[in-house]
């Protein structure tokens, strides 16, 4: 009995733990968001825009290559 109960017990905590690493941003206005796509560029420069469409993305680090060669990685 007493060993179902700590069973029980650690289950909780764990899937407690588990929802708690589950967190979500408050989204931008339309007007905010708009804004933030449109930046201006230098004459001679480059600007590069990524999007992830994926629900959990941004718990996995996302390798950006330009040309085939690596430009950086997405940050956690």
């Amino acid at each position: 009995m007493r060993l179902s109960k700590q069973f029980f017990l650690s289950f909780v905590v764990l899937i407690s733990l588990f929802l708690a690493g589950c967190a979500s941003v408050p989204m931008a206005s339309l007007d905010q968001d708009a804004s933030a796509k449109s930046f201006a560029v230098r004459a001679g420069k480059s600007a590069i825009y990524v999007y992830r469409s994926e629900s959990i993305g941004g718990a996995i680090p996302m390798t950006v290559t330009l040309d085939g060669k690596v430009a950086g990685q997405s940050a956690m």
